[in-house]
């Protein structure tokens, strides 16, 4: 039964191959095939070739706009450069400017811290002046690093005690300290009316708050 089965089976594909050959005739199916072999190579080539010039357009693009940003970069450095170069001369009369004017100030500070004494010398002889009495007398006036030193003498404490008051009403930019105020014993006669010989120290201060400053912070 089964070599049976397999004789069947036999004769069927004989059968279809006689039927392909009977429709088919001579026709030769190879060329076909080939064309079509052919056509497949052909589209793979094109589209290989297609993906290597995309990828060149891509690069070429890229470095086209690197090089393009890279001489927008150069031109706008140079641009600075050509600007910063035109400012030269402005900057170096403002940077002279400044230096004059730091030295002006400098100098003028000098010339302040210099000249302060003799203001102070100037203020304390137009006081001297202005409290200027009879029955006063100053014998000496000594200045001093931190202010000033009067030797006067009087014809009474009461009058010694009125001048020092009307000092204290004039008084600008000093304190007044009284050291002594003693009856002037060993006057000689021209000092007869005035027996009474008083020193007075005048502090100024802008002294007297520094030496403050130093003593608290020692």
């Amino acid at each position: 039964m089964t070599a049976g089965h397999v004789a069947a089976n036999g004769g069927v594909a004989v059968a279809a191959e006689q039927a392909v050959q009977a429709v088919l005739g001579d026709f030769n199916l190879l060329p076909y095939r080939e064309r079509l072999a052919h056509a497949l190579r052909r589209r793979r080539v094109a589209q290989c070739g297609v993906a290597i010039l995309l990828g060149v357009l891509g690069a070429g693009l890229w470095t086209g706009a690197a090089v393009v940003s890279r001489w927008r970069v150069d031109a706008e450095r140079a641009g600075v450069e050509t600007r910063l170069r035109q400012l030269q001369p402005q900057v170096a009369v403002a940077t002279r400017a400044a230096n004059a004017a730091a030295a002006s100030a400098r100098r003028d500070a000098q010339a302040a811290a210099l000249a302060a004494p003799y203001r102070r010398v100037a203020g304390l002889l137009t006081t001297l002046k202005q409290v200027r009495a009879d029955h006063i007398r100053l014998d000496a006036l000594r200045m001093t690093t931190t202010g000033a030193v009067l030797e006067a003498r009087a014809a009474s404490y009461r009058a010694a005690a009125r001048w020092l008051a009307a000092m204290a009403r004039e008084q600008r930019d000093w304190r007044i300290d009284i050291d002594t105020l003693k009856p002037a014993s060993d006057a000689p006669a021209s000092t007869i009316g005035m027996p009474f010989r008083f020193s007075v120290q005048l502090r100024w201060h802008d002294a007297t708050s520094s030496r403050t400053v130093s003593g608290g912070g020692a």
